[in-house]
């Protein structure tokens, strides 16, 4: 059964957790493993509650790699990667969400955003009827 894109973000004090290691060299092999990053963070930040999208984009064209060898394909590409030769595929990623996904949805602004951004970021949530639920941080003030 595949593990879901959106995950609960564990907090730890493991920094094993927090930084795993997702690059593994077993001989000639390199090996990628994502399943761990982007999904714990330091206790500091437990007042978050937040969850996270994990979404692996490589630039792996499968078509070229069935007419070759796709062992060969996929350990140059992340060498390429690794050394800088490879520029990222995107950098961003337009996530689609249902119309009602910000029903239950809460918004925390950066500790350090303006009275002024905060008020167009309240005007945007109005203008387009989203009823996210705007928070404040716990760190505003002392940052």
């Amino acid at each position: 059964m595949p593990r879901s894109l959106l995950r609960k973000v564990e907090y730890t004090d493991d920094t094993e957790k927090i930084h795993p290691i997702a690059l593994h060299a077993d001989g000639s092999q390199l090996h990628l493993a994502f399943e761990h990053v982007g999904t714990c963070k330091n206790t500091y930040w437990t007042f978050r509650r937040e969850w996270s999208y994990l979404m692996s984009i490589v630039p792996f064209d499968i078509r070229r790699s069935v007419l070759s060898d796709p062992v060969t394909e996929w350990n140059i590409m992340v060498s390429r990667m690794i050394n800088g030769q490879l520029a990222p595929v995107c950098v961003y990623y337009d996530l689609r969400l249902a119309n009602d996904a910000m029903k239950d949805m809460g918004i925390m602004p950066s500790p350090k955003m303006s009275a002024g951004n905060r008020e167009l970021l309240s005007c945007l949530l109005e203008k387009y009827d989203l009823t996210a639920n705007l928070r404040s941080s716990q760190l505003e003030g002392s940052v």
